[in-house]
């Protein structure tokens, strides 16, 4: 009888597969996806998700969502989480605007990059060695950030990925990343729900 899959090779191997059907520059949506909640002009509505983005790091462009879609997951490989490919979720009711980056950061002197305002995370880049210096693209919306916080543990390749709704708050997302360990290596998130 031939071993099953780990979860984390099925994941990497999702990933990779998907990474040569989208491309480097972002996620699409898969024929079929269906709303999980809400309705109306006013309300959000979140749209199920399994495509990544390919992996990005200090060798290659940043990675970055397309579509109205804000970031719910992070993944990483290598040593040092030296490999990052992020979850694009797609989110209806938003009206997105202008994007900018945070200064890049590591684990030495600010050790976080979180966005701003009304902004929520849709990329991330990365320069030095092991992917040290992280770099997160945010994108202006029209709702506010609500009911904030960071994540209690830290997460790397071994427990990779990161997914906030295995944190029980579905509806929620990435605005901030937080780094601990040589190279960046372990990551708090900072999940918020849109307003």
């Amino acid at each position: 009888m031939k071993p099953l899959l780990s979860m984390r090779s099925l994941l990497e191997a999702t990933v990779l597969g998907l990474a040569l059907h989208v491309g480097a520059v972002g996620c699409g949506m898969s024929p079929g996806e269906e709303a999980l909640a809400g309705n109306g002009t006013d309300s959000l509505e979140q749209i199920q998700s399994t495509l990544w983005t390919a992996y990005t790091s200090e060798e290659s462009p940043p990675v970055n969502c397309l579509d109205s879609r804000l970031v719910a997951g992070v993944a990483c490989s290598g040593r040092f989480c030296d490999n990052v490919a992020i979850d694009c979720v797609a989110v209806s009711g938003l009206t997105f605007g202008a994007s900018s980056s945070t200064p890049f950061f590591s684990e030495e002197g600010s050790h976080e990059g979180v966005c701003s305002g009304n902004e929520w995370m849709t990329g991330i880049q990365c320069h030095g060695d092991f992917c040290d210096n992280l770099s997160i693209r945010c994108t202006e919306t029209n709702r506010a950030p609500t009911q904030c916080a960071w994540t209690s543990g830290t997460y790397s390749e071994e427990n990779s990925p990161f997914q906030v709704a295995s944190i029980s708050r579905t509806g929620f997302f990435i605005r901030g990343i937080r780094c601990f360990g040589s190279n960046c290596d372990n990551k708090q998130y900072y999940t918020c729900r849109p307003g």
